[in-house]
């Protein structure tokens, strides 16, 4: 359902709702609406409404959903998404109480100064979008964002759990844009994959197999994050209404026949209808350049090489045919998390990836700044040993032939007296239900000063001089062009970090 109401013309700004446990609530603000109904602020910061809309098509009318029939069924939907076994590190409000019959609505629980993933798209009241992008975090806390949802969602699908209504008014983030908290708020249509016999959603964010009546997977569940994130970085309106949305809204053969009683053929030819059916190339489209928007910020510099592929694959003609040829949500979060230690940031404040000779958003320079990059090293000599048909092979090759390095990453660290960190995923293997830990601080001023703050020791490699950092120790180097940071993870595979200066 889309939003219909502004704050200001909703005319339940003011209204009390009681509880089944007899505590009323004063809706405050609208807050967001998706495909299941509308969520509202109450003057508890901490607690939100949910109430059940249906939209009277003849009036475009809000109506809350009541009555006894109505209630009782929509209870017990809600009850069977709220036992569901959700992972931990999932953070999604669920009902604390559910409102009096006969209105159709829930209560919950939310942090304070939390606002719809919205915040960070563009919309029309929005006069100076390139200023608005860096106020609101620019894209590296963008791109932080959408790696947090990646993640909840992927640990959602390893699970067979499919959300269904993925859309920017069920995203709710940090207000702050020095944060990056993520929360989901509608878990109505949470439900296990196999169990799922409906097809739901928000106008504008479903996959083309459920706007034409296929019930949701998580197949659906990435082409809606996707069109989440594609809005969010490019600030564009969607992915598929470009050139092409200027066509007419309907297209109606007309045989010359009066109307006696038999079907017109008609074949709608409304852009948005078009795009949810996935009927249109979507703007960025590598091989269909019909239907560009020169509007918002261009792909290239709000995305890697491989965040573009993941959208393409998504939205692609096969990826808009063929749910099953989209990118997983795991891929998804390998590739974002990636990505956000991509950026380095500008003397105007923008964000953007190294590799980009100058600042898009404003063209100066590339500050100086070092790129650490992630390998994994694997001792082919103690892999092989122990297999009698290669051994011999093994045995003749030189050290540097029995040593393979697989890239498995970037990180940029800025040359600016703020703290900045290692973390536990660049120096060993992670899995995804982990949590990320700082273990090495760094501060680059007129030197390096590396602090252990793990419980682990590393090898530094600077000026030919090895030295290990113990526990909760620090180090200094000079400002070096050149150095290595090695953690073993075993007697066949270590992880190392080379830091190379780019001035």
């Amino acid at each position: 359902m889309e939003n219909m109401n502004t704050e200001e013309k909703d005319p339940l700004i003011g209204s009390l709702f009681e509880d089944q446990n007899s505590h009323v609530h004063e809706i405050t603000k609208r807050l967001s609406a998706g495909g299941q109904g509308v969520v509202y602020r109450t003057k508890d910061p901490n607690v939100l409404i949910k109430l059940k809309i249906n939209v009277d098509p003849s009036t475009n009318e809000e109506i809350i959903v009541e009555g006894k029939k109505e209630y009782d069924t929509y209870v017990k939907s809600i009850l069977s998404a709220k036992i569901i076994d959700v992972p931990k590190s999932v953070n999604i409000t669920k009902p604390v109480a559910f409102l009096k019959s006969p209105q159709c609505g829930y209560v919950m629980r939310m942090l304070d100064n939390m606002v719809p993933i919205q915040k960070l798209m563009f919309t029309t009241n929005i006069s100076e979008p390139l200023e608005h992008y860096k106020q609101t975090g620019g894209l590296k806390r963008r791109i932080e964002i959408l790696a947090k949802f990646a993640k909840m969602f992927s640990l959602l699908h390893s699970r067979s759990l499919v959300y269904a209504d993925i859309s920017e008014g069920n995203l709710f983030i940090s207000e702050s844009a020095d944060a990056t908290a993520t929360w989901l708020i509608d878990a109505d249509n949470l439900e296990y994959r196999v169990h799922f016999t409906t097809c739901t959603g928000t106008p504008g964010y479903q996959a083309p197999e459920v706007a034409n009546g296929i019930k949701n997977s998580t197949y659906s569940d990435v082409y809606s994050f996707a069109i989440v994130a594609y809005k969010v970085l490019t600030y564009k309106p969607s992915p598929f209404l470009g050139a092409l949305q200027d066509t007419k809204n309907t297209e109606t053969t007309d045989d010359g026949w009066e109307d006696d009683g038999w079907d017109d053929t008609e074949e709608t030819t409304d852009p948005t209808i078009l795009a949810e059916q996935g009927k249109l190339p979507w703007v960025d489209d590598p091989l269909d350049d019909s239907n560009r928007l020169k509007t918002g910020f261009p792909i290239n510099i709000v995305s890697s090489p491989l965040m573009f592929d993941l959208f393409n694959r998504t939205f692609s003609k096969e990826g808009r045919e063929n749910p099953a040829s989209r990118p997983t949500m795991e891929e998804w979060y390998n590739v974002l998390n990636n990505a956000t230690k991509a950026l380095t940031t500008c003397n105007c404040g923008h964000t953007y990836f190294f590799k980009e000779k100058s600042c898009p958003f404003c063209n100066g320079t590339s500050s100086p700044k070092y790129i650490c990059k992630v390998k994994n090293i694997f001792n082919l000599q103690k892999m092989l040993s122990d297999d009698e048909e290669v051994g011999e092979f093994v045995a003749k090759l030189t050290p540097e032939q029995s040593v393979s390095e697989v890239v498995m990453g970037f990180k940029v660290f800025d040359m600016k007296p703020n703290k900045q960190f290692i973390t536990k995923e660049e120096l060993f293997e992670t899995f995804l239900t982990e949590e990320n830990e700082n273990l090495i601080e760094v501060e680059i001023n007129q030197s390096i000063i590396l602090r252990n703050i793990s419980m682990s020791a590393f090898l530094i490699d600077a000026n030919a001089k090895r030295q290990i950092i113990q526990p909760y120790t620090s180090l200094e180097i000079p400002l070096v062009d050149y150095f290595k940071i090695i953690s073993y993870l075993s007697e066949i595979k270590s992880r190392k970090l080379e830091f190379k200066r780019r001035v």
